[in-house]
């Protein structure tokens, strides 16, 4: 560090220490001054963050933003004790405490809230998100939906689609299937209702691509159906061909809509959900499922009994005679017939022995 900038360092400092007891001293009572000056010593706490900031003795500035923020507060002043608070979070940022925006940044948009400037809160809110993306996408995927629910409240759909559409992106890349098709859900939603449908069509195919890697083609389908007609020709075609390829099991059409060029307008993340969307196999598919849920329905074998006996099957019936075990349902029916002719045989047979005794009988 050069001479001048030790120079301006201190004498920041100095100013700062300066305004720090011009702060303490309009807190302080008398006498002659029954209540303490919340105003004056909010501004000079200010004033103090402002110079501890400029010397980068950060530890020093958030604590002077916090004792100006609750004087603004006692003299209801909360649009100024929000305002301290956003520094706050700027001044989190460039000392990397990271840990502590979360906490500043809803308690400055709650103050902003309650002067009546939700625009300044969803602001702030997004601003916090923004910071801690790259980071903590978790805690700024929770900042975004603060900041919708916001603008919600006000009426304003479009701003509330777009950051809809910030959380959509943000659970994409958390692979968060599900919420990431709800919020894309709400987003267009929210766009139809403020009218803003220019930019509708790549919404649409990303919410389709994310119930592919979902491998729900059905539900893919269906969402295409109810807001297909919002996207250009090339959106429209690339999402008959994709559609149509899942749910026919035709690969080749499949991958003919994957690498549509109208997906290079698509965000980042939605882009990249086309590498990991696993491609229908023709030679698969219907006739693999088959071949599992007939595996799954096959016999069980029972362990052998005490007595050595071989291994029974059982599918909660009697067992089959190993003689009737390969044959055809044909089959088994011809011998069942066989086997009832044969006993109807027998009974007349018998019938007519009884007869020929009694005919003896009466002679």
């Amino acid at each position: 560090m050069s001479r001048l900038s030790v120079n301006m360092q201190a004498k920041k400092k100095a100013e700062a220490e300066e305004h720090v007891r011009k702060a303490d001293k309009a807190l302080k009572t008398s006498f002659t001054k029954w209540t303490p000056d919340h105003d004056s010593a909010g501004d000079d706490y200010s004033k103090a963050a402002t110079c501890y900031k400029v010397a980068k003795f950060h530890a020093e500035a958030l604590d002077c933003l916090e004792k100006a923020c609750e004087c603004y507060k006692q003299c209801r002043s909360l649009f100024h004790a929000a305002k301290v608070l956003e520094t706050s979070v700027l001044v989190c940022r460039d000392s990397e405490k990271f840990d502590l925006i979360p906490e500043l940044a809803s308690r400055g948009a709650l103050l902003y809230r309650q002067h009546g400037s939700p625009e300044s809160a969803a602001q702030l809110l997004e601003k916090a998100a923004k910071i801690l993306e790259p980071r903590d996408p978790a805690t700024a995927l929770k900042l975004y939906e603060k900041a919708a629910e916001t603008v919600m409240t006000e009426d304003r759909p479009k701003q509330a689609g777009e950051y809809m559409s910030k959380v959509s992106r943000l659970q994409v890349k958390g692979e968060m299937w599900e919420k990431a098709a709800r919020s894309l859900e709400e987003s267009i939603k929210l766009m139809i209702e403020a009218g803003s449908e220019m930019t509708l069509g790549r919404t649409v195919v990303s919410l389709v691509l994310v119930h592919l890697v979902r491998e729900d083609g059905v539900e893919a389908a269906k969402v295409f159906q109810v807001w297909g007609g919002y996207c250009d020709p090339d959106q429209t075609t690339a999402c008959h061909q994709m559609i149509d390829g899942f749910n026919d099991e035709d690969p080749d059409r499949a991958k003919q809509g994957l690498s549509a060029h109208c997906h290079g307008a698509l965000d980042v993340e939605f882009q990249r959900i086309i590498k990991i969307i696993k491609i229908p196999d023709a030679e698969g598919g219907i006739e693999a499922a088959a071949k599992s849920y007939a595996a799954s329905k096959a016999p069980v074998a029972k362990k052998p009994s005490s007595s050595g006996g071989a291994a029974e099957l059982s599918h909660g019936v009697d067992p089959v005679p190993a003689a009737e075990a390969g044959a055809t349902p044909m089959q088994r029916e011809e011998d069942e017939r066989a086997g009832i002719a044969a006993e109807e045989r027998d009974r007349e047979l018998a019938a007519g022995e009884e007869e020929d005794d009694d005919d003896e009988g009466l002679c």
